[in-house]
Parts: structure tokens; C-alpha cells; sequence
């Protein structure tokens, strides 16, 4: 037997979606908009960007529901994770920005979400997303130069469960390369 726990945030925001689920999209939106800042804050302080629409207008006009990382958000208020954006391209560890600008990174993580189309910013020979159509145990250049991708392989058994699985796979991965 499995129990699921949800936080009080959780319960809140579940709470919220499904009352305002029976409403006209943008009253929804428009009513759910001071709930969601007071419970979340200004997500663009931190770096982020945020649609001109709400989350009720973007399922139903972009078809897939959005997703916000609430552990993630409380690291980046935390300082842990950097937002950095306006990325033009990426070569090894070196980050290319549409500014100028060249940041070196240690490990690059290529989450970009289900946007594959994203992934000619990375400048890598084109074996590396052959390699993608596996899974992370059986990919040749896991973790090559410091690189990897995350939520790139279609898992049958659900890409969210996949992603998770990944992460973790790349996280130790990390840790393991930084200690030899």
C-alpha cells in the first residue's frame, strides 16, 4: 500500500485548480493570478520568465499544462540553483550567451524540457543525440565532457518517472567524477 502525502502549498494550489477549473479560462485566470503570487511570489524576480497568459490560457491554447518546480523555486531564492538565460550556444563546458558573454560550468545539465528542437543550441557531434534514444544505462557518452542531457529519452514508463530517474543518475555522476 503507498500513501501520499501533499503539502499544505500543495493542497492550496490543488485546491485552487479544481475550483477554478468550472470557470471561463480567463476568469480563471484572472481570479487564480493574487492567489498564485501570494502563494509563489514574482517568479520573474527571481530570473525566471512568465507567459503573458495564465495557466488556464496556456492548456488551453498551447495544449500541455504548465509546471512550476516548487522545491526548485525554493533553491534559487536559497542561491543554490543560478538562472541564466539567453543561452545562443554551448561548446564543451562553455556556455554562450546571445550577449557576448562565456560562462565555464563544471557539468552541463540539458534539461530542456520537451523541446528537442532546443538542442541544436549544443554544439556536439551528432552521434551524442543518437545516443539520447536510449536510456542513460545504455548511452555510450553519459556524462562525456561534462555533459548531459536530462528527459530526452521517450520512456514508456512515463517521462516525468524518467526524468526523476535521470536526474538522480546524473547527480551521482557528478559527485563521482568531482571526488576521483
Amino acid at each position: 500500500m503507498a500513501a501520499i502525502f501533499l503539502s499544505t502549498f500543495e493542497k492550496k494550489m490543488g485546491l485552487q485548480q479544481m475550483v477554478l477549473s468550472h470557470l471561463p479560462t480567463r476568469v480563471a485566470d484572472t481570479v487564480s493570478a493574487p492567489l498564485n503570487l501570494l502563494l509563489i511570489g514574482d517568479i520573474t524576480k527571481l530570473g525566471l520568465k512568465k507567459k503573458q497568459y495564465g495557466p488556464f490560457e496556456e492548456i488551453k491554447r498551447d495544449g500541455h499544462t504548465p509546471v512550476l518546480d516548487i522545491g526548485a523555486i525554493r533553491h534559487i531564492r536559497q542561491q543554490h540553483i543560478h538562472v541564466y538565460g539567453g543561452i545562443d550556444h554551448i561548446q564543451n563546458n562553455t556556455v554562450c550567451f546571445l550577449d557576448g558573454k562565456q560562462e565555464e560550468f563544471d557539468a552541463i545539465v540539458a534539461a530542456v524540457g520537451y523541446y528537442r528542437d532546443y538542442a541544436n543550441m549544443i554544439d556536439v557531434e551528432n552521434s551524442r543525440f543518437e545516443d539520447l534514444k536510449l536510456p542513460v544505462k545504455k548511452q555510450k557518452y553519459f556524462g562525456k565532457d561534462g555533459l548531459y542531457f536530462c528527459g530526452f529519452w521517450i520512456a514508456p514508463t512515463g517521462q516525468i518517472r524518467e526524468i526523476a530517474l535521470d536526474a538522480q543518475k546524473i547527480a551521482k555522476d557528478i559527485i563521482r567524477k568531482k571526488q576521483t
